[in-house]
């Protein structure tokens, strides 16, 4: 790059040694940091920037072709690594439109000419990159279908959507909450945490001999579990089978919640 910029061998080499022995850049390579692909991909995409700015004198060449093509690749790298990466689009998308407007003074090129230059870059820069991210996310959700133990930092559409989780709870669920629905519920104000029970009960004595219900435990989790999911169910009917068609829930029902794996009700 420094060597396009127009500087000496030397200074080229000079700033090589302090790129390849930067403290932070080495920590960044050991751990393994999505940092240090997205640097590699913006100085890549710079470099194409410069190659393709050298052949312009050439244009349509294939050399011309060649780096304006790896140009769109590597920036579809670096704003795929991380959404950071969108400064370096920014910055190639205006070099690029100057380029582009100096071009329109330049009286040896024809309007026709102007507009192939413009749909060329259009192409390989906007919808070129905009087509591999896109790409990138349907490979991805291709492969990785399944359940993972992951799963709880992400939304809980997108968590319904995996097999193996809560896909295999909400299966023919319908969109409404209705008699026979799964469901989780939420707090709301200052720090969240789910309704949650399990199969531990509360002791008949506690150490300073105070006494208690027994019953199962209730407490508020703070993370997605399985042990978070309810059951709606109709206290007027004792089956928990979903009607079909399913019949809604409405504002001022009377509702009974059963625990979705103890099958305890909630008292």
């Amino acid at each position: 790059i420094l060597l396009d910029l127009g500087c000496c061998v030397w200074l080229a080499s000079l700033g090589s040694f302090l790129a390849i022995f930067d403290n932070m850049l080495v920590i960044q390579g050991r751990f393994i940091l999505l940092d240090s692909f997205l640097h590699f991909f913006t100085v890549f995409s710079i470099m194409a920037y410069l190659k393709f700015k050298k052949n312009s004198t050439r244009p349509f060449s294939f050399n011309w072709w060649t780096w304006l093509l790896l140009m769109g690749l590597a920036l579809a790298g670096a704003v795929s690594t991380r959404y950071s990466g969108i400064f370096v689009a920014l910055l190639l998308g205006g070099m690029v439109a100057f380029d582009m407007w100096n071009m329109i003074g330049d009286l040896s090129i024809s309007p026709r000419r102007w507009a192939v230059h413009f749909v060329c870059r259009g192409y390989f820069l906007v919808i070129l990159p905009a087509i591999l991210y896109i790409l990138q996310f349907y490979i991805l959700f291709s492969v990785l279908k399944n359940t993972g133990p992951q799963d709880d930092m992400m939304s809980s559409a997108f968590q319904a959507s995996l097999k193996g989780g809560l896909a295999s709870i909400t299966k023919g669920q319908a969109q409404v909450v209705a008699y026979g629905s799964q469901i989780t519920l939420r707090h709301t104000h200052g720090k969240q945490c789910w309704l949650h029970s399990h199969a531990h009960v509360y002791p008949i004595k506690y150490p300073d001999d105070r006494g208690s219900s027994a019953q199962q435990q209730v407490t508020c989790y703070p993370f997605k579990d399985v042990n978070n999911w309810w059951i709606v169910k109709d206290p007027n009917r004792d089956t928990l089978a979903t009607d079909y068609p399913p019949i809604p829930v409405k504002n001022g029902d009377i509702i009974q919640l059963v625990h979705g794996t103890t099958g305890r009700a909630l008292n």
